[in-house]
């Protein structure tokens, strides 16, 4: 955000909240931008064919292995489904909002 700020012409002291400097600079978030990368990702994914790798791993579950103890780790995919959560998309829909793309 600073050198946006600085593009722009405003100053930390002149206490405009970040959410409108991006206003206007009509730019968005970087958190917004990482989510539409990772949902555009997953769309890919959702696309393979059942054999690639990536959605073997995507829809496959650990059959076996021994975690640590205390809060476990986040995956990709807690991300992804917390993301589909904040942007109201609901994991049944998401197959068909993949498959609903135009082709090139």
């Amino acid at each position: 955000m600073r050198p946006l700020r600085f593009i722009l012409g405003t100053k930390w002291q002149d206490r405009i909240t970040n959410l409108k400097v991006l206003d206007k600079d009509r730019s968005t978030s970087i958190e917004a931008t990482i989510i539409k990368n990772q949902l555009r990702w997953v769309g890919h994914v959702i696309r393979m064919d059942a054999c690639r790798m990536s959605k073997c791993l995507m829809y496959g579950e650990l059959q076996s292995g021994k975690r640590n103890q205390g809060r476990p780790k986040l995956r990709y995919k807690d991300t992804v489904k917390a993301n589909l959560q904040w942007c109201r998309i609901k994991l049944g829909d998401l197959e068909g909002h993949a498959m609903d793309r135009p082709k090139w």
